[in-house]
């Protein structure tokens, strides 16, 4: 059996693409992206702030004062990345974490001041990322990687 091709025409169609919908003429996307969202945890209220604006490109940004708050947090609400101070008082970002199921461990980064060595060695004993400032590249590129996931 021998196909035939047809013209637009002969189909019925003006043989022009169709028009694009008005969705797609102002350039918005079919589907909306869900935006990430991030919890800084610390203990200063000026890292805080200052963490906040610096990850704003990273998603929703959301703080918690401290670790019991952090906790607070992470049981009522869902995040895709948490940002955790390992030096705070009352609970230490080390027992925060220690004190999450696993499906939260693997959404944690960590920041500190601490030695190198300090750092090195909460990483092994994690096996989650450490940088040492809030403000710093890395950490932003961390956040972002964890809340792709």
């Amino acid at each position: 059996m021998k196909r035939v091709l047809r013209s637009p025409m002969e189909n019925g169609s003006s043989g022009m693409p169709p028009k694009p919908s008005e969705k797609a003429k102002k350039g918005a996307p079919d589907q909306i992206q869900k935006q990430k969202r991030v919890l800084i945890v610390d203990d200063t209220p000026e890292i805080l702030r200052s963490a906040s604006r610096f990850l704003k490109q990273a998603g929703k940004i959301e703080t918690a004062n401290g670790g019991n708050e952090a906790l607070e947090k992470l049981n009522a609400e869902k995040f895709d990345a948490i940002v955790l101070d390992v030096n705070m008082p009352g609970m230490s970002g080390r027992e925060v974490f220690m004190k999450l199921p696993a499906e939260l461990q693997k959404k944690v980064v960590f920041f500190t001041a601490e030695s190198k060595i300090y750092m090195d060695e909460l990483r092994l004993a994690t096996g989650r990322p450490v940088i040492n400032k809030y403000d710093s590249p890395g950490l932003l590129e961390e956040v972002k990687k964890i809340s792709s996931k």
